[in-house]
């Protein structure tokens, strides 16, 4: 009787153990299917751009190279964000692309991330953490222009269909980028800025106007603002990016800000 009554609490234990472990199973493998679910979800966060000053941007080489000392923070944003994109193709010696080849320099050795097999990689871009990388390449079979973004540690890559110019937020891995949607064979007639978030796998469409062509969209130097360049008009629009940074929808943090 002894036995029998020891012997049924440890059964009894047995099968809650076993039935704890079958719902963690369980629950892990629902965790499983809905991250798959999500991993491609668009959430939209739309916000209307704002024209920054009256002031046409200039693009002209020789402007740059003679810029006249900026008079007032909106000449200084404006120089900011000329100066930034025209930074964009400079060589970086921690990523940088040659002979039609992606390379990763963080420890001294150059390794070769991408190349001419896959379809002409080329400009190149780290992530504040330096955890990621974004490159762009021409899709042959669409005959668009795509960024892919890939996680160094992991390998593991995601494909931003579209995709145009591309920069990493400052102090995040967030990726901002303009997707050119409609065009007239000549000029692009739609454009909306995009935000790619590789820790969330998710991507949040910041704008979707009719009176603004988007393109060009690079971070503030602070990363508060997102700046981009009205392809209508040629002026220098803004968006405030302090609301989604507050609510924690920015992660990934390479350094306290």
């Amino acid at each position: 009787m002894k036995k029998v009554a020891i012997l049924i609490p440890l059964v009894i234990l047995l099968g809650v153990f076993i039935g704890f472990q079958l719902e963690r199973t369980s629950l892990r493998q629902t965790s499983t299917k809905t991250d798959k679910m999500l991993k491609r979800v668009y959430k939209k966060e739309l916000h209307t751009p704002k024209y920054l000053s009256e002031q046409i941007i200039n693009h002209k080489k020789e402007y740059q190279e003679n810029r006249p000392t900026p008079k007032d923070k909106n000449e200084e944003i404006v120089a900011y964000y000329e100066d930034t994109i025209a930074k964009e193709f400079d060589k970086n010696p921690e990523v940088y692309e040659e002979d039609s080849t992606v390379y990763v320099n963080l420890n001294g050795t150059p390794k070769e991330i991408a190349s001419q097999k896959d379809s002409t990689p080329m400009i190149p871009k780290l992530s504040a953490s330096k955890r990621f990388i974004a490159y762009q390449w021409y899709d042959e079979k669409s005959q668009r222009y795509e960024v892919v973004v890939e996680n160094l540690q992991t390998k593991e890559k995601e494909t931003l269909e579209n995709a145009s110019s591309y920069t990493w937020h400052p102090y995040y891995d967030v990726l901002v980028y303009d997707v050119s949607q409609d065009d007239d064979g000549h000029n692009l007639l739609k454009s909306e800025i995009y935000l790619f978030q590789p820790y969330k796998n998710t991507i949040v469409q910041l704008t979707d106007t009719n009176e603004f062509v988007e393109t060009h969209p690079i971070f503030s130097e602070d990363g508060n603002d997102v700046y981009s360049d009205d392809a209508k008009t040629g002026r220098l629009l803004y968006i405030n990016m302090l609301p989604l940074i507050y609510q924690n929808s920015f992660i990934g943090a390479s350094k306290d800000v």
